[in-house]
């Protein structure tokens, strides 16, 4: 027995001795097929015989030449993750300087190449997402194989955008964007034709039910003709509907234009009543001239028609004087109600003061 046993010991290691030199002409053969497949183009063929000789490389005294055309393959294939990860596998062998060198300026290249990836949440509702130009997608989603430099992801409320976002993305980066939830806007304005704007664009007309805003500050704009522009900003939460009830006064958008075409009617026509007293004023300097030489006609025709310009000089002094009067009582009376108009009406108040030797007209009024 002990005979057959060492004879079985020495036999044993002779068997595995004559195995090893077929695979390793085996993996020379495959390596000799991989360089001719890779010559040809034949990528695929040339990775998978490369990788079929890898576990002989060291006996066949190049295991760092097999790993750089492993990853030369993947490379050739457009497999950037696989490639950088074979040459780095690559360098930490010996080898070369210059192969070495070749392997880091093919890895730059590679991470520069590397697609990003963007994935975009929605918190608490349904939306649609979308890179510009690109199909909306149900939220959440996963936008991969992006280039990098800027990205834009857009949220939609059916067929609205509602939120964006720009994302600047670097190769092989991926990052996280976050969409809330809309709000509503239910807004009353206090003519049926009203414009109603939010956020400077024309929402509607009248009153908004259920307008869908993304969650954050936003504008209210209400136009309505013979109504000052009616705007206040409002905060929206996620989930949340707002009320927003426009009640047009004096006090929201200031008096509007009559007080002042009441207050410019009456300055033009107190210079009207100006002018007027000033050509009463003329006039009866006229009369006085006219007397003067009816003091000294010498003739009874010369009298006569002195007589003549003294009268109508007169009339007409008078009737100017008259005119310009009218006018600045009307002009005053502008003026108080273009005054007035400027006031809240429903808190303005007149009252007469007694002061020594006369009165004060008093207005009093919120602007």
């Amino acid at each position: 027995m002990r005979a057959v046993l060492v004879l079985l010991g020495w036999t044993l290691p002779v068997i595995a001795a004559s195995a090893s030199p077929t695979a390793v002409e085996r993996a020379r053969a495959d390596v000799a097929r991989a360089e001719a497949l890779y010559d040809q183009g034949r990528y695929v063929e040339a990775l998978v015989a490369y990788r079929a000789a890898e576990p002989h490389g060291a006996a066949l005294g190049d295991l760092a030449g097999l790993r750089f055309m492993i990853a030369r393959c993947l490379q050739q294939l457009e497999h950037a993750d696989e490639a950088i990860f074979a040459f780095e596998r690559y360098l930490e062998l010996p080898d070369e300087p210059t192969t070495k060198a070749r392997a880091r300026d093919y890895i730059e290249a590679l991470r520069a190449k590397l697609p990003a990836t963007i994935r975009v949440a929605c918190e608490g509702g349904e939306l649609l997402v979308a890179l510009e130009g690109t199909v909306r997608s149900a939220c959440p989603a996963i936008f991969s194989r992006l280039p990098p430099g800027p990205q834009r992801v857009v949220a939609y409320a059916g067929d609205r955008a509602i939120d964006e976002r720009t994302v600047e993305m670097a190769a092989g980066e991926t990052k996280e964007v976050a969409f809330a939830a809309p709000g509503r806007l239910n807004v009353r304005s206090p003519h049926p034709t009203a414009r109603i704007l939010v956020d400077g664009t024309r929402a509607g007309e009248g009153a908004l039910a259920g307008y869908v805003v993304a969650a954050g500050e936003h504008t209210v704009v209400i136009e309505a003709a013979g109504l000052p522009t009616w705007k206040r900003d409002v905060t929206v939460g996620a989930g949340q509907t707002v009320q927003v009830s426009a009640d047009v006064t004096a006090e929201d958008g200031g008096p509007g234009p009559l007080p002042w075409i009441a207050g410019g009617a009456s300055l033009a026509v107190a210079a009207g009543g100006v002018a007027l007293l000033l050509g009463a004023s003329d006039a009866a300097d006229d009369a006085r001239a006219a007397q003067r030489r009816y003091d000294e006609a010498t003739s009874a025709d010369d009298a006569e028609s002195a007589r003549d310009d003294v009268v109508a000089a007169d009339e007409d002094a008078r009737l100017r004087r008259t005119l310009g009067y009218v006018a600045l009582g009307a002009a005053a009376a502008g003026v108080a109600a273009s005054v007035w108009l400027f006031l809240d009406g429903d808190e303005a108040s007149a009252a007469v003061v007694p002061l020594e030797g006369g009165a004060a007209l008093g207005w009093s009024g919120r602007w």
